[in-house]
């Protein structure tokens, strides 16, 4: 129930926040990417969404992809040896830790859903680079997406 309470209360936020911010948001990080906010039902028609949908190499190790596929993320090392898939929600903030949070930087978190909830924050996303940043341990990845 306190899930549910928390979902709604940062949808409404997220959705507060969109008026004012929106238009310094798309000149901060790059025009590679739109800014808006998202709720559950918009998540899917969003350009962050559609952008990462696909496979991504990562580039210290070629074995390891990450595959985006609707609102779940496959984590895979060489295909088949250790293959992890969860929900994914983009957001202004980390769900499991709302505090780390920046509302210039609209809908750049991912956070993972289920039993291992993990942050990320996307420092930069275009049609063949993600660089995310792994927000408990504060590592940068960076991903080349899979032709």
């Amino acid at each position: 129930m306190k899930n549910l309470l928390l979902l709604f209360a940062l949808t409404g936020i997220f959705s507060c926040n969109q008026k004012g911010t929106k238009k310094a948001n798309e000149t901060k990080i790059s025009e590679e990417i739109t800014k808006e906010s998202l709720t559950t039902n918009d998540l899917e028609n969003s350009e962050i969404f559609k952008m990462l949908q696909g496979s991504w190499v990562n580039n210290l190790d070629p074995l390891s992809t990450l595959t985006f596929n609707g609102k779940s993320v496959t984590n895979a090392y060489q295909d088949t040896l250790s293959v992890r898939t969860v929900g994914f929600v983009l957001g202004n903030s980390c769900l499991n830790a709302p505090s780390i949070s920046n509302e210039k930087e609209a809908d750049l978190y991912i956070t993972t859903t289920g039993n291992m909830s993990e942050c990320y924050f996307i420092k930069k996303l275009n049609d063949t680079i993600l660089k995310i940043n792994f927000v408990d341990g504060n590592i940068d990845l960076t991903f080349n997406k899979k032709r």
